[in-house]
C-alpha cells in the first residue's frame, strides 16, 4: 500500500492504492493492476471545496463570462478550454461556498460519440474506469432517454467514485443541440444527485 497526493490537470486528489495481482492462463504470467481504495477529490480546478465567490471570480485566469442567481445557487461561468475543446467553465456555490464544478460544450450530432468517448478514455486513463452508470451505454445503438414532451433527451451517465464526492460525464439533447458536461461534485454522494436528476433510479447500473 503507498499514498499519492498529487494534482492532475488541476484537480486535487489524494489516493491510497494496492496492488492487487492475478494470474493468466499461465502462473508465471504475473499481471498487476493498481486498484485505487479511497480517494479525495478536494477541489474543481485550483479552487478547494468551501471557497467562497469572491475568491474564485479574483484568482480564476481564464476569461471570465457571465453570473446567475436563482434556485438557492449561485454559478459564476468562464470561458477556456478542455482536452483542446472551447468550453464553458461553471463553478456552482450554494452560501457562498463551492460546491462543484463542470466543463460544459456543444456537440455535432455526427461527432457526439466521438466527442463522448474520447472524454470518457481521458477520465478514465486519470481516475480509472468509472464506477456505476445511469441511463443507457454510449456504445448501444439507442443512448438518449426522452425526459420532457418537449424533445428533450437525457444521454448515458458515468461516475468515477470518490471519497467525498464524484465526477460524472453525461450529455443532454435539446432537439438538435447536444451538449456534453463533465461535472466534479464535492460531499454529495451519487444517490443525492439521482434524486435531484431526470434519469429514472432504476436505470443506475454498477460497472463490474
Amino acid at each position: 500500500m503507498r499514498i499519492e497526493i498529487k494534482t492532475i490537470r488541476g484537480q486535487m486528489v489524494v489516493k491510497i492504492v494496492t496492488i492487487v495481482c492475478f494470474f493468466i492462463f499461465n502462473p508465471s504470467n504475473i499481471n498487476c493492476q493498481l486498484k485505487t481504495t479511497d480517494i479525495a477529490l478536494t477541489g474543481f480546478r485550483n479552487f478547494m471545496w468551501g471557497s467562497n465567490i469572491e475568491l474564485v471570480r479574483t484568482n480564476e485566469i481564464v476569461r471570465y463570462s457571465q453570473s446567475f442567481s436563482g434556485f438557492g445557487k449561485f454559478v459564476l461561468t468562464f470561458h477556456g478550454t478542455f482536452l483542446d475543446r472551447q468550453v464553458d467553465i461553471d463553478f456552482t456555490f450554494v452560501n457562498d461556498s463551492l460546491t462543484q464544478g463542470a466543463y460544459v460544450f456543444e456537440s455535432e450530432e455526427d461527432n457526439y460519440k466521438l466527442d463522448f468517448n474520447e472524454i470518457k478514455r481521458y477520465l478514465t486513463s486519470e481516475y480509472g474506469r468509472p464506477g456505476s452508470r445511469a441511463g443507457n451505454d454510449i456504445d448501444s445503438d439507442s443512448v438518449w432517454i426522452k425526459i420532457s414532451i418537449y424533445e428533450m433527451y437525457s444521454g448515458p451517465q458515468y461516475f468515477w467514485h470518490f471519497k467525498n464526492g464524484f465526477v460524472v460525464l453525461h450529455s443532454a439533447k435539446d432537439e438538435d443541440e447536444i451538449t456534453i458536461t463533465v461535472l466534479f461534485i464535492g460531499n454529495k454522494s451519487i444517490d443525492e444527485y439521482l434524486e435531484e436528476s431526470t434519469i429514472p433510479f432504476e436505470n443506475y447500473n454498477i460497472i463490474e
